[in-house]
């Protein structure tokens, strides 16, 4: 470069196990923690305070991917596309009922749509 240029430079999140496969490819707790992560950076660069995960960080290998994950987290998305002005991201199971929706890869790989999205 010979004289001062301007740039712009967009990052997007790696996440561990990048395709996730529905019925083959368990959910862990390092997913929620990327997701959360991503989440957290997105509501910053909004403006958004960081979001009040009921249980902080999950422990690998030790703590259950609960429904309250989740919910938590398609919350926290949805008041990122809101404070944008964007329509909140569509989910195909809109309710997850505790103990009668199984915890799915897809509902992860549509977690991370939504802030691949608004990048």
């Amino acid at each position: 470069m010979d004289q001062a240029r301007a740039v712009t430079a967009s990052f997007s999140p790696v996440f561990t196990d990048a395709g996730l496969t529905p019925r083959a490819t368990l959910v862990r707790a390092v997913h929620v923690n990327e997701l959360r992560a991503a989440i957290d950076t997105l509501r910053a660069r909004q403006g958004l305070a960081a979001f009040a995960w009921t249980d902080g960080s999950l422990a690998v290998g030790a703590t259950p991917i609960r429904r309250s994950h989740l919910v938590e987290m398609r919350t926290a998305l949805t008041a990122v596309f809101t404070a944008r002005g964007l329509p909140a991201p569509t989910w195909t199971d809109p309710a997850i009922t505790a103990g009668a929706t199984p915890i799915e890869a897809a509902h992860v790989a549509e977690l991370r749509t939504a802030p691949l999205s608004l990048q």
